[in-house]
């Protein structure tokens, strides 16, 4: 309905703009502007309480809180229902959508309809979406949710989505905005839609508004300001007012230029004249409303409409119902509308807002609809609830009237005109100036005649729910013209997909033939899923469809046929002496001479009127004579040619008339053939489908063989022809009939065209008298045609003909194939009304899908009627609010894990408190790492059990397990009379079991007497003095990073195995109480092992038999320690703390100690090391084809004397690019990559060279896409220090495997020491399927890379930090940089420098920093500054030598010497092979190899305490589009073992898997890939866990991966590995490999099918098979998981892309089919 923009000119910047069509959801029911309209004149309101299930998850968190907030309101019925599938919307996205993005969907969808504009039609062209929105509840919940955040999620909460989600979702390319200038924000909405339409931006817009109360924050804010009634209604301009009562709902209206809707046809409901925004500024507030604006903004609306304010009868107000806003704006209004105005003709006012609520953002647009529907309908609704005007204005001399009765438009002699205002209150005012539309004239009456009445939906029950709604209207409105009617089901209404139709001729039999479809009858047409839009094959029969009177109909009633009639009327006259109009008049037939021309009149005829009617052929079948109207029809005969051959064809048939016979027999055409070889005077005349036959010949013979068969039980029928057609009895005519039309010019056909003539069906033989001989003579080969249609893929069939004949015969063939959802029909029948017939195949076609342009039938003088919209299948969406809506929290401060506290009320006194702990809110002011994982601290827990008991000690406390602090942890504290018990479990994470961490028993209460220690003795025996800081330097060395409070030993002295200490609780001050206790208790639980024996280990506390407490906590305290009597081992101890007189103050008697592993510890799970398998050798092929590329390299002669050995053949070519020249010579070849040749000074450019060459191969091979080939690349001990350029290859190839499997063989490594054995192996593993990514050969064998578990290793200690050095973190501004920086502080790092492409802003403006980037960098410093460490953020190019080794000296840095290197710089460009260039891979490796090199440099081997490379284990695994990415980690691989071989001993090379949530790999989609390869992601602890195994065991390398699952298809270096356990068995393949044909392609369809509706949320019973996985809702993450879960069900490595290439169902399920059939590997479940 829209064009291509036009530019603003000076006649359209003022141009009216029409409203013409409007959609809403408001209160009370009203999903229609009938609806609102409904409630208005009968003075209703949706005014309710808040839907109770709408704000439950608060009222159950703050039930106290929600008792006070104002709960009545205007809520819609049901903000949660949506019809997603009907946008195409998976359930799993839905609910992440605001609600208001969903009800604006379809509001929109609504307006489009009203309109008369199909949604669709809008697709790709300039419309715009402009919709004031304000709230954002419902994405607040979803965005403070944070376990539960999905990629979904930001677009769902987001504002901007209100429009941008119409405008994606309808293809739209215009503007799309969301507005927010609070409540001013749907009338600014509408108020930009008018510019942008008159300056030429848009031809359409969709403007409007909405707002949807989803949680009860802002009900709070509005009380607390006291904004709001009481009881949530508006009361406008009422004595009574007291606040306004909120409300909710959409409202949509479309929008074009005044004349181009009247150009295009359109019902304007109303036009607007002219708007204006502008903003109150400085005021009393920035809330307080402002008179003088409101009316400065309508006298500017009113200029701009050129419109007198004295015109205007009626003003919607915003009449908020507010004790000062209202008489401000009545005021207001007074000031401008009610100057000059006596008493009789008052400006009426009123508000749409005491029925509905404040819609807010919305509150515009509710205005203006209701004021287009005052002015349709010349009629002002009454403002309820007004019964008293406000005595704050004077309304006697205000010229202004409240409309508190229902009344009709003032009359005025002028157009009916409105205003409608709308402010928000941060200022920003808007008016619109709407004048009532112009005349629309309607011609009188219409004509009766047979209509196609088209509906449909995206169900069955949808299109039943229209029918019913439609019949409703219909009934009620008497003044309906149904060629409007029509013409708007047609012509202005999308057509889903699924379709019903009625042909009617009367408003009764409309109503009538909707009743029944409502009801269930699916008899006519429909409701049927439409299959894709297509043309069909018209198929026009030959003799036997003929009938007396056919035609009589159609002349009379159908002029486009009368017109063709009467065009060939002359060439009949001329040809065969008689008028075909007359002979349909009389019905008088005649022989078969005129029989066929008639059928022939009426075949071309028919056509004509499908054209007519919008329906064009797809290819065009003829069979017999009716090849020759197929041959108008298809444009190869012009209609006079036609007409003339029809005549002349006939007129030859008299002289074989009555010599003849036919007969159908139920045979096929082949059988029938070999029974009649003994019966020379029958003849197979016509294969009407793959079981009927036709047979002629002599009456006699065919009467004989028809009575033999029919003995046999053989069904025949006979045919009422006495010629025998298509026999020996045709000779004798076939070479006059040739020369007969020799002078007829044939042309080329315009559709495709199927031969019924001759043996080959799609033969293009021009149709000259040669062909129509054979059309004469040759059997009909109508099951040829079809059969050749149907592999065509054409689906659907429409018969031409005056009686269907050939329709059934169409069945039976497609009956005998495989296809599905075939459509056949036909178009009149014998005796039934030929109008009322063909319009019925017009509409079965259309509901099977065919194609039929509804506006070349359009009626002329046919227009738009609003008629019922979209009837939804609506399910409800709502994500209730999750771990952001929390009861009462424990405090922090308070050094407990107490929160909210709940006393059960069965009388049992059990106690429980319940919180949530997550980092920011750990109850100690430090941090608390064990091996990399934040622990909360023993003490802890003990000052919680103490809290507990209300003060009291404790006894028997079992320390289970910790406590980690990662993630968002749920805790409970549960105490049950003398007993107290945490557990807690992970709320973010799959663990939804509780864990119990730690029990204990009441104690004894607090008392006096804890006797005094001799501190003299203590000293005596405690001789060895141990330096303070012992304590943090010994937790250091066994892992654990830091402490959690800030406590500080003043002197430890030991003797033997006792201890005395005196320590400082805090370096607080201020911090008194039980703060002293928490931090003195993590002193005494941090000291004992100090006295343990053997090597330094981690051990925690498992036991406190008994702590007693006997007065405060002390600032300063002595401890005195010593093995407990009786104990079975050193590590049980007894604890004093006493004040510095030594007075005892607490106890820990049998505190025992227990040697752990670190807490969730699995690096020994988690680190693997790369070793080497034997493989067998397989036996070389012989006659090998191998196309080395690369010449002059050594290798090359004796891969060809290998190669040549065998019976084979060796081409060179000098590069890759030289490949595309040989075609078809590498059909079924071995393309081997040679490495560039050795010499180049610059490692980092021969490393790059290596890579591309083998990159650049496999990029010409796949364009030039040779049968069978396979590309190889061969290097020499790519792992060995002197060959680091070769690495990269190493690198490429598993990714390369993943891309291309079918045509990656991998890499070929020789042994240069053993070469002319390792060659020699080189043809045995050409051309093999499983390919392995690197194959050693070493003239003893072949050998692959598997990853075992690395053997725990103390080779050395911890990695810790030396306090005076200085370390470097390349790329240290990024995620993981400054992760490490943290980790690395944890480790006793002091001084830190962050090297990357750019630094930090300048000190002085980091107050002021708002970019997220860079706010998130600064706040990271600061972390690291405020616990003492320095920092360098040093801006640098770490490929540049010179730069680095001029920016990181001691003088440049300001620091000590650089100790320590981690190289985590680098660059992810994800592209797979088929984009990628050599710049692009150049880019990515650049920072990783030549910066490496760079620091390889500056750094020398020996000089550092450790040098770390950030490696990844995707070059190992494969994953997709990381060929760069993987090329230059193994450079760094390599360069650490380089490294290692010239004394780098502090050297290694990380290659890590994903970490969760950070690093270059934050990517759900890269998440998915490794779970597709059976790996899984880390997090942040357990990669830290991690590198602290392998620092300890010395290793060059190791891969840091979770293996979930190895399987047969997945990558070939897990082989070996145990999986971790999985909760659950898959048995979803098991029995696909019995299957085969057919049966296999079914179940692979419906497994996939489940698996697609599994990762959407739909129910596989709903899921289409034909349609694409886009249409199906699955997005990039959704496909990788579909196609990780196949590969672990059938077991079959399927490439990235595989669902690219195949994108629906239907072909995915049968390439599965051909890859299980032709691969004999065993699934693994």
């Amino acid at each position: 309905m829209t064009s291509t923009s036009r530019t603003a000119d000076p006649t359209t910047a003022a141009e009216p703009i029409a409203i013409t069509g409007m959609g809403c959801r408001f209160p009370g029911g009203v999903n229609s502007p009938d609806d609102l309209w409904h409630m208005l004149v009968n003075g209703l309101d949706g005014i309710r309480d808040v839907p109770e299930e709408r704000w439950a998850a608060y009222a159950a968190a703050f039930p106290s809180q929600l008792r006070a907030t104002t709960k009545r309101g205007g809520f819609i019925d049901n903000a949660a229902a949506f019809d997603a599938a009907f946008f195409g919307i998976t359930p799993r996205e839905a609910e992440q959508m605001d609600p208001q993005q969903r009800i604006l969907l379809e509001t929109a969808w609504e307006a489009l309809e009203n309109a008369g504009v199909p949604p669709t039609s809008l697709a790709a062209g300039d419309a715009g979406v402009f919709i004031g929105v304000g709230s954002d509840d419902y994405g607040r919940q979803m965005l403070e949710d944070l376990p539960r955040i999905e990629a979904w999620t930001g677009i769902g909460a987001s504002m901007c989505a209100t429009a941008n989600r119409i405008s994606y979702h309808l293809d739209l390319r215009g503007p799309s905005m969301a507005v927010d200038t609070a409540c001013s924000s749907s009338l600014v909405a509408i108020h930009l839609a008018c510019q942008a339409l008159r300056s030429g931006e848009t031809q359409l817009a969709l403007a409007g508004g909405v707002n949807i109360m989803a949680g009860p924050g802002l009900p709070m804010v509005l009380d607390a300001a006291g904004a709001t009634s009481p009881d949530g209604t508006s009361k406008s301009f009422d004595a009574s007012a007291d606040g306004y009562g909120r409300g909710e709902g959409a409202g949509v209206v479309v929008l074009k230029r005044l004349s181009d809707a009247q150009r295009d046809g359109d019902l304007v409901l109303a036009v607007i004249r002219g708007s204006a925004v502008q903003q109150d500024g400085r005021t009393n507030g920035i809330m307080a409303p402002s008179g003088e604006a409101q009316a400065a903004v309508a006298r500017q609306a009113l200029q701009a409409a050129s419109v007198d304010p004295r015109t205007v009868g009626y003003v919607e107000a915003h009449g908020t119902g507010t004790r000062a806003g209202d008489p401000i704006e009545a005021n207001a209004l007074s000031s401008v509308y009610g100057v000059g105005r006596d008493a009789g003709s008052r400006c009426l006012i009123g508000s749409v807002k005491p029925n509905i609520g404040h819609l807010e953002a919305g509150a515009g647009i509710a205005g203006v609809i209701k004021t287009v529907l005052s002015l349709v309908h010349a009629e002002i609704p009454a403002t309820i609830r007004h019964e008293k005007p406000t005595p704050a204005v004077d309304w006697e001399s205000s010229g202004l009237e409240v409309v508190a009765q229902r009344r009709p438009w003032p009359a005025g002699s002028g157009p009916r005109r409105a205003g409608v205002s709308s402010f928000g209150y941060g200022g920003t005012v808007g008016h619109l100036v709407l004048e009532q539309a112009p005349e629309r004239l309607l011609p009188a009456g219409e004509d009766r005649r047979q209509r196609v009445f088209p509906v449909s939906g995206t169900s069955a029950d949808a299109v039943r729910g229209y029918a019913a709604r439609l019949a409703d209207r219909l009934r009620a409105s008497d003044d309906v013209r149904l060629a409007d009617v029509a013409h708007t089901l047609t012509t202005r209404r999308d057509h889903a997909a699924v379709r019903a139709a009625v042909v009617a001729e009367t408003t009764q039999d409309l109503v009538a033939g909707l009743d029944l479809l409502a009801a269930g009858d699916d008899s006519g047409h429909g409701p049927s899923t439409a299959v894709r839009a297509h043309d069909a094959v018209w198929v026009f029969s030959g003799h036997g469809s003929q009938w007396s009177g056919m035609g009589r109909d159609l002349l009379a009633n159908e002029p486009v046929f009368a017109a063709v009639i009467d065009e060939i009327d002359p060439v009949f006259q001329e040809e065969a002496g008689y008028s075909p109009r007359d002979v349909i008049v009389t019905g008088d037939l005649g022989g078969t001479d005129r029989i066929q021309p008639m059928i022939f009149a009426l075949q071309v005829g028919l056509a004509a009127v499908l054209r007519s009617r919008g329906l064009r052929p797809a290819a065009v079948i003829g069979h017999s004579v009716g090849e020759i109207a197929a041959a108008v029809a298809a444009g190869m005969l012009d209609l006079t040619s036609g007409a003339r051959l029809v005549c002349r064809r006939s007129a030859l048939l008299p002289e074989v008339s009555g010599a003849g016979a036919m007969a159908m027999v139920t045979l096929p055409f082949e059988e029938v053939q070999r029974r009649l070889a003994d019966h020379p005077d029958v003849h197979a005349a016509i294969s009407a489908s793959p079981g009927s036959t036709v047979i002629a010949g002599t009456p006699d013979g065919v009467d004989e063989v028809s009575a033999a068969w029919d003995a046999e039980g053989i069904r025949v029928r006979k045919v009422s022809s006495d010629v025998a057609f298509h026999s020996p009895q045709m000779d004798p005519l076939c070479g006059r009939l040739a020369d007969s039309v020799s002078d007829l010019v044939p042309h080329q056909p315009q559709v495709p065209v199927y031969s019924t003539a001759l043996s080959e069906t799609r033969s293009g033989a021009p149709r000259d008298g040669a062909y129509w001989a054979a059309n004469l003579r040759n059997p009909v080969q109508l099951t040829s045609a079809v059969r050749a249609a149907l592999e065509d893929g054409h689906r659907s069939f429409v018969e031409l003909a005056p009686h269907p004949v050939v329709a059934h015969s169409i069945e039976e063939t497609v009956a005998e194939t495989s296809e599905a959802d075939v459509f056949v029909t036909g178009t009149l029948r014998r005796e039934r009304p030929e109008v009322a017939g063909l319009l019925g195949a017009v509409a079965a076609a259309h509901v099977r899908g065919v194609t039929v342009d509804w506006a070349a039938a359009a009626e002329e003088h046919a227009g738009p009627v609003p008629l019922p919209t979209t009837v939804w299948q609506h399910q409800d969406y709502w994500r209730a609010p999750g771990s952001a809506v929390s009861a009462q929290q424990h405090d922090p401060g308070s050094r407990t894990l107490l929160g909210a506290l709940v006393e059960l009320a069965d009388g049992s006194g059990t106690r429980v408190w319940q919180t949530q702990l997550d980092f920011e809110t750990r109850p100690y002011p430090g941090e608390h790492p064990i091996g990399g994982t934040e622990v909360l601290p023993a003490a802890v827990l003990l000052t919680t059990f103490v809290a507990a008991f209300d003060g009291a000690g404790l006894r028997d406390v079992e320390l289970r397990s910790p406590v980690t602090v990662t993630g968002t942890r749920e805790v409970q504290v549960i105490r049950e009379q003398d007993s107290v018990r945490l557990a807690s479990r992970r709320v973010d994470g799959d663990q939804d079991v509780p864990t119990l961490h730690t029990f204990a028993l009441r104690g004894a209460a607090t008392t006096a007497g804890g006797g005094v220690v001799d501190v003299a003795s203590v000293t005596a025996r405690c001789g060895t003095q141990v330096p303070p800081g012992a304590v943090t330097q010994r937790l250091r060395d066994v892992g654990v990073a830091d402490i959690g409070f800030p406590w500080r030993f003043e002197e430890i002295r030991t003797g033997g195995e006792e201890l005395f200490a005196r320590v400082v609780a805090s370096t607080d001050d201020d911090v008194e109480g039980t703060d002293h206790w928490a931090s003195l208790f993590d002193a005494v639980l941090s000291v004992p092992p100090l006295v343990f024996p053997g090597d330094p280990v981690l051990r925690m506390p498992s036991r406190v038999g008994e702590l007693r407490l006997f007065g405060p906590a002390p600032a300063e305290a002595l401890i005195t320690l010593r093995p407990s009597v009786g104990a079975p081992d050193p590590t049980t101890v007894d604890v004093q703390i006493a004040g510095t007189d030594g007075v005892v103050l607490a106890e820990l008697r049998n505190l025992r100690f227990t040697e752990i592993d670190p807490p969730g510890s699995s690096g020994g799970t988690l680190v693997h090391r790369v070793e080497w398998e034997s493989l067998p050798v397989p036996p070389a092929p012989s006659g090998a084809r191998v196309v080395l590329v690369g010449d002059g390299h050594p290798l090359a002669a004796a891969i060809q004397d290998a190669v040549e050995l065998g019976g084979g053949s060796v081409t060179t070519v000098a590069d890759p690019d030289a490949l595309a020249g040989l075609g078809r010579t590498l059909d079924r070849s071995s393309i081997l990559v040679l490495p560039p040749s050795s010499g180049v000074s610059d490692t980092a450019a021969a490393a790059a060279a290596a890579a591309w060459r083998v990159a650049r191969t496999v990029q010409v091979v796949t364009d030039t896409a040779p049968l069978g080939a396979q590309v190889l690349a061969v290097t020499h001990r790519g792992d060995d220090a002197n060959a680091v350029e070769q690495a990269p290859v190493w690198g490429m190839s598993a990714v390369l495997g993943t891309e291309h499997p079918d045509l990656w063989g991998g890499v070929l490594d020789v042994d240069p020491d053993h070469a002319e054995g390792a060659v020699a192996a080189v043809p045995a593993f050409l051309g093999r399927r499983e390919s392995e990514p690197v194959v050693r050969l070493d003239g003893s064998g072949a050998w692959a890379r598997r990853l075992r578990p690395a053997a725990a290793s103390s080779a050395r200690p911890a990695l810790t930090c030396s306090p005076d050095g200085t370390y470097l973190i390349t790329g240290g501004l990024g995620v993981l940089g400054l992760e490490i920086a943290s980790w690395l502080a944890g480790r006793g790092a002091s001084r830190i420098v962050l090297a990357g492409r750019s630094g930090l802003p300048p000190r002085s403006t980091w107050d002021q920093v708002s970019d997220p980037a860079d706010r998130r960098r600064i706040d990271a410093v600061l972390a690291l500054e405020t616990r003492g460490v320095t920092v360098r953020a040093v801006s640098v190019d770490i490929t540049d030598r010179d730069q680095v080794a001029a920016a990181l000296t001691p003088d440049a840095l300001g620091m000590p010497p650089i100790r320590g290197v981690v190289h985590a710089a680098g660059v992810l460009d994800s592209r797979t092979l088929a984009t990628l260039g050599e710049d692009s891979l150049r880019t990515v490796m650049r920072p990783k190899v030549d910066g490496a090199l760079v620091l390889d440099d500056v750094f020398p081997p020996g000089d550092l305490e450790f040098c770390v490379y950030f490696s990844s284990v995707g070059l190992l695994l494969g994953l997709t589009g990381q060929t760069s990415y993987a090329a230059a980690n193994s450079f760094l691989d390599a360069l650490a073992r380089r490294r290692r071989a010239n004394g780098g001993a502090e050297t290694v090379s990380l290659g890590w898997t994903s970490w969760r949530a950070m690093g270059m790999a934050d990517s759900t989609a890269v998440a998915e890939e490794l779970a597709g390869l059976g790996a899984g992601d880390i997090s942040r602890d357990e990669a830290f866990r991690s590198w602290d195994t392998v620092f300890r065991s010395g290793e060059a390398h190791a891969a840091v991966v979770r293996v979930l699952e190895v399987t047969a298809g997945g990558p070939a270096v897990l082989r070996g590995l145990a999986a971790e356990p999985s909760a659950t068995s898959d048995d979803a393949g098991s029995g696909l490999r019995d299957l085969a044909g057919d049966d296999l392609v079914s179940a692979l369809t419906a497994l996939v099918v489940a698996e697609t509706a599994q990762q959407t949320g739909q129910d596989p019973a709903g899921l289409d098979a034909r349609s694409s996985f886009t249409e199906l809702g699955l997005d990039s993450v959704m496909t990788m998981a579909v196609r990780r879960r196949l590969q672990k069900v059938l077991g079959l490595k399927l490439p990235a892309a595989v669902m690219w290439d195949h994108p629906d169902v239907g072909s995915f399920a049968g390439h599965l089919a051909g890859r299980l059939q032709d691969d004999a590997r065993v699934p693994v479940a």
